[in-house]
């Protein structure tokens, strides 16, 4: 907890301890942690302007090390034939480059991956995905396409021209050109499969589901971890009842674990819900955590009323997604933060929780919850801070 607020007085005093337990997060390798320090202080109103120069410093060594280290894991799993995680570090790498040398590095571990896929438009940004996309003649892209789906998939739409203009269709989701799947050869599960996305994605949910049951009733053996993640999805969203035990037990991968994990939540089995994330956890890379099974855990924990443990879970949550630059957690997961440090009897770190999510995110919500938290904090800065924005509410609404 810093000692001072995000938006309270900041004394010269204050901003040295800062500047310190910044240069010692630095030191233990907490360069993320240091970096928000860094940050709370820079854009602090009344940080000492003699200390912004060495504050820089800091801040561009922070972000020069978390470049390097997301770059080095980048280059051993390119190495290692793991693209897609080398693609989300080298990414994640180009966020915090601050030179021409190390964007250049990054860039060209990207241009690697993409060689190897021969689809950077996957590895690039949405804006970027969109309009490469758009370049790609239908064999280029379904070539693209394929190479995510499993083989039964791949052989059926290489041999029939008219199920890989379906496919295109679907995946652009060109619907006018989606109907003739329905009149294609069921017995073929490629052509279930794509049967089952295309009404779903029509939100005839039963008819989906009657469809996809048939594919893991008879053809579980060929599928893939991702199709079987796409059906338990298909049976949150239709808020179906089937049973889903043996679909872990025969396809016990990362993709389906979380998505049981979300199924069982959405069903209230809190207790399975939370099995299901910890079993993942066991499962996941040393050196590629799933930031979002963390997350999710959290969020679940808190729902159980295990605020010790969601605290626990969400704070990790929260510095892992720091450490990949997203500074402010979203409202659905700070705000369940908020709550379980104020239940905690941590009020004054639930106060500064909400508040930030104010500043981020300008949640109501959030600013409801600090008002209801102000009275029992010790924090006056933040206190102070609540009553500028009630007094900004009131001259907006004048």
């Amino acid at each position: 907890m810093s000692l001072f607020g995000l938006f309270g007085k900041l004394t010269a005093e204050d901003a040295e301890k800062q500047k310190r337990k910044a240069s010692k997060q630095m030191a233990r390798g907490n360069e993320h942690l240091a970096l928000q320090t860094i940050d709370k202080l820079l854009h602090h109103r009344d940080c000492p302007a003699e200390i912004k120069p060495e504050l820089r410093t800091m801040e561009t060594g922070c972000r020069k090390s978390l470049c390097t280290r997301n770059l080095d894991l980048a280059q051993a799993h390119l190495e290692a034939g793991e693209l897609e995680a080398a693609a989300d570090f080298a990414e994640t790498g180009l966020t915090y480059a601050t030179d021409p040398e190390t964007t250049s590095s990054a860039k060209a571990i990207l241009e690697q991956i993409a060689r190897q896929l021969d689809r950077s438009t996957e590895i690039y940004h949405a804006e970027e995905q969109s309009a490469a996309t758009e370049l790609e003649d239908d064999d280029g892209y379904a070539d693209l396409l394929l190479e995510d789906y499993p083989p039964f998939i791949q052989d059926a739409v290489t041999a029939d021209p008219d199920l890989k203009k379906v496919m295109i269709a679907l995946n652009r989701q060109d619907m006018e050109n989606c109907p003739p799947i329905l009149d294609m050869d069921v017995s073929n599960p490629a052509v279930r499969y794509f049967q089952a996305l295309y009404l779903s994605l029509n939100e005839r949910f039963d008819e989906a589901l009657n469809l996809y049951r048939i594919l893991i009733t008879e053809h579980l053996d060929i599928l893939d971890a991702g199709r079987v993640a796409e059906f338990l999805e298909l049976l949150r969203f239709a808020e179906a009842d089937d049973a889903i035990e043996h679909l872990v037990e025969a396809v016990p991968e990362l993709p389906v674990i979380r998505s049981a994990a979300a199924l069982e939540a959405a069903r209230g089995n809190l207790d399975d819900a939370l099995e299901l994330t910890e079993l993942g956890k066991s499962l996941m890379p040393p050196t590629r955590p799933d930031v979002r099974l963390f997350g999710m855990t959290g969020i679940i924990q808190y729902r159980l009323k295990q605020y010790e443990e969601a605290v626990s879970s969400l704070e990790m949550f929260r510095n892992m997604m720091a450490s990949r630059g997203q500074l402010a957690l979203p409202p659905e997961y700070s705000l369940p933060l908020a709550d379980a440090l104020r239940k905690t009897e941590r009020t004054d770190e639930a106060l500064e929780t909400a508040l930030h999510t104010v500043r981020a995110y300008g949640s109501p919500e959030a600013f409801a919850m600090a008002r209801e938290l102000a009275p029992q904090s010790t924090r006056e800065d933040l206190k102070d801070l609540i009553k500028r924005i009630e007094m900004m509410q009131m001259s907006e609404a004048d």
